[in-house]
């Protein structure tokens, strides 16, 4: 289901549905992945939940953040896309159809108009969970600049 022009959205709201709806980003998933319950959490996933997955979050600090209308309408904010995986060749596979989601995102989507996207940067890592497994998780950081513009029609 995708968000209908004229809905009531944000910009978190659009980033999760042009995420979730997207058939190359579900593949990379892997079977688990659909659109109803398409691997992607805004903040946090849930405990226990099965590799992979991608958390996002608005990562910019308050004085980085646009919030007032510039003299043209335009928005902006920093978000943080974070590919979790148990194999890093599948985390790195997800990160690079996630990049590529993301570049198809300008456009219309509810009453947000996201008018660009700048990709500024990439880190991988892996951790260790505290329970004293042997088990290595591995986790790429996708940064992304969004500007927008919330308007009612979704132009």
């Amino acid at each position: 289901m995708s968000i209908a022009a004229g809905t009531d959205t944000g910009i978190r709201t659009a980033v999760y549905d042009w995420l979730r709806t997207g058939d190359e980003l579900r593949t990379a998933l892997g079977p688990e992945s659909t659109e109803d319950d398409p691997s992607v959490f805004p903040h946090g996933a849930p405990a226990h939940r099965r590799f992979p997955y991608i958390v996002f979050k608005r990562s910019d600090s308050v004085e980085a953040r646009t919030l007032s209308k510039t003299r043209d309408g335009l928005r902006g904010g920093l978000f943080s896309f974070e590919v979790w995986g148990d194999d890093a060749f599948v985390v790195e596979r997800v990160a690079e159809a996630l990049a590529s989601r993301l570049e198809q995102m300008p456009g219309p989507r509810g009453n947000v108009s996201v008018r660009a996207i700048d990709l500024q940067g990439e880190v991988d890592d892996a951790v260790r969970p505290e329970d004293g497994s042997e088990v290595t998780w591995f986790v790429t950081v996708l940064t992304a600049r969004l500007t927008y513009r919330a308007v009612p029609s979704g132009a």
